[in-house]
């Protein structure tokens, strides 16, 4: 496998899954703008459904590209070259602001729109700590070019869904929803850099195992976020429910 079909990976997987979320009975008439039969409720608890999954997995984003950039620090010209390029990326998922990971402006979203912190903050359905967080951190050791398929996917399905998710929220009629699309805009602006640079770094690897780690990395995360798509139908049900509890006291 050569690097360019690594890339392809990239764009074959990131294209599927946002497919997948557009066509997800939770999210799809956020991008139709056609949202009859769905009341204000349901549209807060389908906007606070993927933002909370999303916090989770994304939880573990600054753990992956440390854990990489360890495990390659001390081998050849090639691993510390990635090795480097994993530290700059972990401190890029960092806001320096307030100290904390991508993840916290998903979970700041959901406070955005009306949820209190208790409930945003709220433990993500198990699957997110699963197969994901095992391939991409717990073991990098044993794999740990698997990051850069994880950032390839992730960040190509970034600039494919994000503008047109923002704009089917805006359209929902949600209460302050402008203040609760953090996450979504500002992943659509960052990863247009984060895939170049990313698809450069992929392009300067020459070792067939080395890139076969990264389609390996590519595949689980294709293969779990269909997963974490599934899971957003049981934070969909946590989150509905608690403005019903809300409703009835």
């Amino acid at each position: 496998m050569q690097a360019e079909d690594i890339i392809g990976l990239f764009l074959t997987y990131s294209a599927e899954l946002d497919s997948a979320i557009r066509t997800h009975k939770l999210f799809e008439p956020f991008f139709t703008k056609r949202f009859n039969g769905r009341t204000i409720d349901q549209l807060r608890a389908a906007h606070a459904a993927y933002h909370h999954v999303s916090a989770g997995y994304t939880h573990w984003t600054v753990p992956l590209l440390r854990a990489g950039g360890e495990a390659l620090a001390n081998g050849d010209a090639e691993d510390k070259a990635c090795s480097k390029a994993y530290v700059k990326n972990a401190n890029d998922e960092i806001d320096h602001r307030g100290h904390y990971g991508h993840d916290r402006w998903a979970l700041n979203d959901i406070q955005a729109i009306g949820f209190p912190e208790h409930l945003a903050h709220s433990p993500a359905p198990v699957i997110v700590n699963g197969k994901y967080k095992q391939f991409m951190v717990d073991n990098a050791n044993l794999h740990p070019y698997g990051g850069l398929g994880a950032k390839g996917v992730l960040e190509h399905l970034a600039i494919h869904v994000s503008g047109d998710f923002c704009e089917g929220f805006r359209a929902s009629g949600i209460p302050n929803i402008e203040n609760g699309l953090v996450f979504l805009a500002q992943h659509g602006i960052l990863d247009l850099d984060h895939t170049k640079s990313g698809n450069d770094a992929v392009r300067s690897i020459s070792s067939p195992a080395k890139l076969e780690q990264i389609a390996e990395g590519s595949r689980i995360t294709r293969e779990q976020y269909h997963l974490f798509l599934g899971a957003m139908n049981e934070s969909y049900e946590f989150f509905l429910r608690s403005l019903q509890t809300q409703r009835n006291t």
